[in-house]
This record gives C-alpha cells, sequence and structure tokens, in this order.
C-alpha cells in the first residue's frame, strides 16, 4: 500500500499493486501520484491465469466498461508507457482494443502513435483484429457487432493502416464486406 507523510501527499513508499489497484477504481489523480512517486505503468499483472502476462494498457484496451477508463489509458500514456508492449500471447494494447471493439481505445492509443503492423502469436494484425468476431457470440447482436468493426475500421484507415492483409491474404475491407454480407447487413458505401 503507498504511504504518504500525512503533510501534501507525499508518497514515500509506492507499489506497482498500488497503481494498478487507483486505475482500476478510475482514480487518475491518485495514478499521478504514484507514477511521480515512481510506480512503473508498464509493470506485467496477470490478470486472469498464472501463465498470461500483459500490462495496465492492455486491460484497459480489453475493457471499455471499467470507470474512466479512456481517461486512465490516457494518463498510462502520459507515464511513459510502452505503446507496443507484447502481452505473453504477443498481444499488443492496440490488437487488444481493436479485438473487442473499443474505439476510444483504439483512438487514443493511435493518436499516441501506437504501431498497428506487429502480429501477435496467432498471426493477427491490429487490422485483422478489428475484422475477428467476438469470443462471446452474446456480447452483441450482429449489427451493432459490424457497426463496432467499422468504427475501428475507419479509425485505423485514418491512421493509415490500410495496406496490411490478414492472415488469409485479403485487406480488411474486404473482410469486412465479406462478414457484412454473411450478417445481412447493408454495405459500406464506398
Amino acid at each position: 500500500m503507498a504511504v504518504g507523510d500525512g503533510i501534501g501527499n507525499n508518497l514515500e513508499r509506492v507499489t506497482h499493486d498500488d497503481l494498478q489497484e487507483a486505475a482500476m477504481r478510475g482514480n487518475v489523480p491518485l495514478m499521478r501520484q504514484l507514477i511521480r512517486a515512481g510506480a512503473s505503468v508498464n509493470a506485467p499483472m496477470r490478470p486472469e491465469s498464472d501463465d498470461e502476462f500483459m500490462t495496465l494498457l492492455h486491460i484497459f484496451a480489453m475493457k471499455p466498461e471499467l470507470p474512466n477508463g479512456i481517461q486512465v489509458i490516457s494518463e498510462i500514456i502520459r507515464g511513459r508507457a510502452n505503446l507496443n508492449v507484447r502481452s505473453s500471447l504477443g498481444s499488443t494494447p492496440l490488437s487488444c482494443a481493436c479485438f473487442v471493439k473499443h474505439p476510444g481505445a483504439v483512438k487514443v492509443l493511435l493518436e499516441a502513435k501506437a504501431d498497428a503492423s506487429p502480429t501477435d502469436d496467432k498471426g493477427c494484425t491490429a487490422v485483422r483484429c478489428a475484422v475477428l468476431p467476438p469470443v462471446d457470440p452474446g456480447r452483441f447482436e450482429a449489427a451493432e457487432w459490424i457497426l463496432k468493426c467499422v468504427d475501428v475500421l475507419k479509425l485505423l484507415v485514418a491512421a493509415g493502416e490500410t495496406s496490411h492483409r490478414n492472415f488469409s491474404g485479403s485487406m480488411p475491407q474486404q473482410r469486412l464486406q465479406r462478414t457484412m454480407i454473411q450478417h445481412e447487413c447493408s454495405p459500406l458505401a464506398p
């Protein structure tokens, strides 16, 4: 637990767990204090199993429902986060945000110059992750999922990520068009 001197809230001893806890509560002012006191925004976390490691940036990129999520991501980035850090599965925070269709995180990460080209251990780039179907099919209705895919792809395209092919060789726009046809959605306007 972070320990202060009681006078002016100077922190004498901080742990990475303190920063992670403040972030999960969405307490951005406390996060700033902890980062200034030396807590690392790049410290590894084990969110779901002992075999899996990722950073706070991965967690917030994948969890749009967390409190003050975009502000927390911005603060983590200001704290000198490695934007292209890999999880133990080879995923970057940007590819995680694309996979869960979190346009707010995608936008903040791209504005901070996160790289969309790295591939994870399964050969997926951020663009490929943006068009993959959800792991939990009940999370989105098909039409909502398509709209979220489109939002994320628009951000990637605006950042210049149109040339990446997925591992089946098709361009992201072609993949999205096929997906929309499969789900009987109207095609994207040119």
